[in-house]
């Protein structure tokens, strides 16, 4: 998958993938996404398996607080990829659009 840039990311180590869980409101949000969007979604589902041997998504990840393993991840230009991170799996949590966010957070644009 590429990064920012265009370029192609290949993890220099081989390990196996973790497991991935959605909650139920995620395939209800990816059906909300164009095409375009739901497959670079997709992408990042298939990059976030390899969380322990992929140091881009580990670093593009934010952490959403100190003593949690919930993240965030900018997915698209649009849309971010809500996730917690467990010893064998990567479950999730939801996928919400920046305009939502913001519009959750009193801010406006």
């Amino acid at each position: 998958m590429p990064d920012e840039t265009g370029a192609q990311i290949i993890s220099d180590e081989e390990g196996e993938s973790m497991k991935l869980t959605k909650s139920p409101a995620v395939p209800i949000a990816l059906r909300s996404l164009n095409e375009k969007d739901r497959q670079k979604v997709l992408s990042w589902f298939d990059r976030l398996k390899n969380w322990e041997n992929d140091a881009y998504v580990r670093k593009a990840s934010h952490k959403l607080d100190e003593n949690d393993n919930g993240y965030v991840l900018k997915a698209t230009r649009e849309f971010r990829i809500f996730f917690r991170v467990k010893t064998d799996e990567i479950a999730v949590v939801d996928i919400a659009s920046r305009t939502a966010i913001l519009s959750m957070s009193g801010n406006s644009e």
